[in-house]
């Protein structure tokens, strides 16, 4: 029996026995690289599952408590009534299924505060803006999207926008949450912001370019780096 049978511990210990067990006999290189990946993955995932319903209720809280700041210096009727709808949905269960719940109707309210108070056209507004944010809620980096004109990135020590890849937009439909999907794989393989805003952005572009929410694959997004940067 675990001493400690918690999602952290159990992904910990098959970590452990990526490397332990299964590395050592592993001659072939590339797949020498796509097990020490696999383990650094897993210790990612232990590390992000010991605080994971954490850092949703708090981040959740953070969103509500700027909203409501913001409405009480602006009459804003639509991020007025999100803030409301998300009030009355949301629900003070800790399982994590609820807060996960909670943590999606908090991004639609970040979404409708973002459109209130930012305007894309002007960056010392954005960076300013994206740095009052990610110190309220002492987050590493902010990534941001920004419609037709890219994503940016805000960290302690850079501010990049990034210009959107493509010119042929067809649908939008899914490129947000291509450009989160790529960007928490990103994270989960300890890349640096400024590659996850590159890849991120280029993944969103791509999306753009199709009718639908479709998916992209490896294969696509690596031609299209390859395209962009050039290499």
């Amino acid at each position: 029996m675990q001493s400690k049978p918690t999602t952290e511990q159990i992904l910990n210990d098959l970590a452990r026995e990526v490397k332990e067990s299964f590395l050592p006999t592993v001659s072939d290189p590339t797949q020498k690289v796509n097990f020490e990946m696999m383990e650094q993955l897993l210790r990612a995932c232990a590390k992000r599952s010991a605080h994971e319903i954490a850092w949703m209720k708090t981040e959740a809280d953070e969103i509500e408590k700027l909203t409501i700041e913001i409405l009480e210096s602006q009459n804003q009727p639509q991020l007025s009534e999100t803030l409301e709808k998300y009030q009355t949905q949301k629900n003070e269960s800790l399982h994590l299924v609820d807060q996960v719940e909670n943590y999606n109707l908090a991004g639609k309210l970040l979404e409708e505060l973002i459109v209130t108070v930012f305007d894309i056209e002007n960056k010392n507004e954005i960076t300013k803006k994206t740095t009052e944010l990610r110190e309220l809620i002492s987050a590493k980096a902010i990534l941001l999207t920004l419609s037709s004109k890219g994503i940016c990135l805000n960290t302690k020590n850079n501010f990049i926008i990034e210009s959107s890849t493509t010119t042929n937009v067809i649908d939008v439909s899914g490129a947000g949450d291509t450009v989160v999907s790529v960007a928490a794989i990103c994270m989960a393989c300890n890349i640096d912001f400024k590659e996850i805003a590159l890849l991120a952005n280029i993944a969103g572009g791509i999306v753009c370019e199709k009718v639908g929410v479709v998916p992209i694959t490896n294969q696509e997004l690596l031609e299209r780096a390859k395209e962009i940067l050039d290499v």
